[in-house]
């Protein structure tokens, strides 16, 4: 009879935990509709409490200290996830973005490459493991990742633009400027850094005419969006 009553006290108590856990989860997303991430933390850290076995509560949490700068404190969050969960892509990657944030670009790359073992067709861990690669001046390096990026989103404009600038700095200005235009065409917003950069490619080239356009274009944009 007491280890009826006993299981029972363990089911009634876990019961009460998982629902502590979906009220505290419920509290920090409603904190964080409201931009108030400090009280999302807290509660963040309360529905862990409950469950601390669960990666999602981690997860949760690391979102909050991201949006304090506390990226330290959501690597570490990430970390626990992917130790109670090794198969979740987005905590690698996730955390790859904020060791990119630190510029520990070597501890982002291999974030990235976990990322991509994962989920090989991941268009955006490419290209984050490109400009990885580009904060290490490994230009060479990071190019065939860009290229990769392109192949897994066809319109991934910014894919275009970093690619754009390797030519330049490796004096490709044709390469540069072809990528330039890619960029342009594939850039719903359009990016005034994209005019500036091609203006000015082209006014080096001798093409005044057209690098002044560009140049007109980049100040109409940026007026625009500022």
């Amino acid at each position: 009879m007491k280890t009826i009553i006993f299981f029972l006290f363990l089911i009634i108590t876990s019961f009460a935990k998982s629902q502590d856990y979906e009220i505290y989860k419920a509290l920090a997303i409603n904190n964080i509709n409201h931009k108030d991430f400090k009280s999302a933390l807290l509660n963040f850290t309360k529905m862990i409490a409950c469950e601390p076995e669960n990666a999602d509560g981690y997860f949760n949490r690391a979102f909050a200290l991201e949006e304090l700068k506390n990226f330290k404190g959501a690597i570490a969050d990430y970390t626990k996830s992917i130790a109670l969960d090794s198969t979740n892509v987005d905590f690698y990657f996730l955390r790859g973005i904020d060791f990119q944030k630190l510029k520990k670009y070597n501890l982002a790359i291999q974030d990235y490459t976990k990322t991509i073992l994962l989920e090989p067709n991941n268009a955006d861990a490419y290209y984050f493991r490109g400009k990885c690669n580009l904060g290490l001046k490994n230009y060479e390096i990071a190019l065939p990742d860009f290229d990769l990026a392109i192949f897994y989103r066809v319109n991934h404009h910014k894919a275009y633009f970093e690619k754009a600038n390797i030519y330049f700095k490796l004096k490709n200005y044709q390469k540069a400027l072809y990528n330039y235009d890619k960029a342009i065409e594939n850039d719903d917003d359009n990016s005034a850094i994209y005019f500036k950069k091609r203006g000015l490619l082209k006014i080096k080239l001798g093409q005044n005419k057209k690098g002044i356009l560009d140049i007109t274009k980049y100040k109409q944009v940026y007026s625009k969006h500022n």
